[in-house]
């Protein structure tokens, strides 16, 4: 579940309003989410027994009840494509050294966190939402000496805006609620 604020972010990226009413399933055809494999399989997706299913429900409440059938049809709205963009844009990427690209393994199961990530990742994407949308490749050194006392220079932070004020504001609002 930690991966559905990216969604969330993606969702208000592309113009949508976090407490636009959508309709919610428990099957999804995979055809019908943009950028899904084209495998003519059907994605059941169920929310927590005791939360249960809700129809309509905004990407607000789903994300405050961690609730998974809004995921997919956001996605579906949305596509694939778009919520791996703003993952990545956001700094996320695979814990895998041989494919760290989400890119290479988008997968609707994807929004419910099922993608290998470490730590780090995730704490930087949730860093780049409380810093006002900057994302910035964490660095665990702020200063180096050598052996004659002269710093070294530090690698860059290459710190830039990746997703917008307002948006990062409104989803570190809804993760709040």
């Amino acid at each position: 579940s930690a991966f559905k604020p990216i969604t969330l972010v993606s969702w208000m990226q592309a113009g949508h309003k976090m407490s636009q009413e959508l309709d919610t399933y428990t099957a999804y055809p995979v055809n019908s989410i943009p950028c899904a494999q084209k495998t003519g399989a059907i994605w059941y997706v169920s929310n927590d027994e005791n939360t249960g299913s809700i129809s309509p429900e905004s990407p607000l409440h789903a994300l405050s009840w961690s609730h998974n059938t809004t995921q997919a049809s956001m996605a579906q709205i949305i596509g694939l494509c778009a919520i791996a963009n703003t993952a990545t844009e956001m700094g996320y990427h695979n814990a895998s050294s041989t494919n760290s690209n989400i890119h290479d393994t988008i997968t609707p199961t994807m929004l419910l966190g099922t993608l290998d990530v470490s730590p780090l990742t995730m704490a930087n994407v949730y860093a780049t939402i409380a810093a006002d949308g900057v994302e910035c490749t964490p660095i665990a050194i702020d200063k180096v000496i050598n052996a004659e006392g002269k710093s070294i220079t530090v690698p860059p932070a290459n710190c830039h805006q990746a997703i917008s004020k307002n948006v990062a504001e409104t989803a570190a609002y809804a993760m709040y609620l």
